[in-house]
């Protein structure tokens, strides 16, 4: 039996300001419509324990924002970004340098990798999205402590995976940890 047996048939038409009108009945259904604004995460990352030293979620990425999270972080000999004017405007306490590969922005690139894998809103905007500002700077928190945690213990218990003195490989240069970031979370 067909479940559209009997029921008239609806006819929905749109227009350009995205005004829909349903013919069924006679009614007219306006849709939420916001204007989407730009969030960005702003990372400091340790190269070496690959923590996130320095962040700030925000509405634009202005030198001023970059330059409260330098102050707010712990000073470095050197600071790796990448072409964006607004890291040029910023002072450091140690060398900028500005690369416009990806050749010592790695880290930070991997990280971010990370936050786009672990935090849904940030993988794509269709599937998952939050409506606050205040809703990303709480998700952050909460993922900032837990991976600190899980970088700092995978830091410490890392093990060579060359055991060949005359190995020059930096691919897959140690062991994969016995843990997970999950073990971290609160």
């Amino acid at each position: 039996m067909d479940k559209g047996a009997g029921r008239p048939r609806r006819e929905l038409t749109g227009n350009a300001d995205g005004e829909v009108s349903d013919r069924g009945n006679g009614r007219d259904v306006y849709p939420y419509r916001v204007e989407k604004n730009e969030t960005y995460v702003i990372t400091f990352i340790d190269r070496e324990t690959r923590q996130i030293v320095g962040h700030k979620v925000s509405e634009n990425k202005s030198a001023q924002i970059i330059q409260g999270i330098a102050d707010s972080s712990p000073k470095a000999e050197s600071y790796h970004s990448d072409g964006y004017a607004a890291y040029a405007e910023t002072l450091y306490h140690g060398n900028h340098h500005a690369h416009l590969d990806k050749s010592e922005t790695y880290t930070v690139e991997g990280v971010n990798s990370d936050l786009r894998k672990y935090i849904p809103g940030f993988a794509r905007r269709s599937k998952c999205f939050y409506r606050r500002l205040e809703t990303v700077i709480a998700v952050m928190a909460v993922f900032v402590r837990a991976f600190n945690k899980f970088a700092l213990k995978k830091y410490h218990t890392r093990k060579l995976a060359c055991h060949n003195p005359s190995c020059k490989s930096r691919l897959h240069k140690y062991k994969e940890s016995p843990f997970a970031l999950i073990h971290f979370l609160p």
